[in-house]
């Protein structure tokens, strides 16, 4: 028998972003940490892109 809904309608949109969120958020870390970077400079980091993502900050080209 397949299922419809992993959890319910209604919250495996929020699950999916809460999974996606959290794997961006280990992504960057990753990275940072290669980097050397503390957390509140990953957190920032998270933030910009959060921002990119959603048109907030225009990207800007080196001349």
């Amino acid at each position: 028998m397949a299922y419809r809904y992993l959890i319910s309608k209604t919250i495996d949109p929020i699950f999916a972003v809460g999974v996606g969120v959290g794997a961006t958020l280990t992504r960057i870390r990753r990275d940072e940490k290669a980097n050397e970077r503390e957390w509140p400079e990953t957190w920032a980091v998270f933030e910009r892109r959060l921002r990119l993502a959603f048109g907030q900050e225009e990207k800007q080209l080196e001349q």
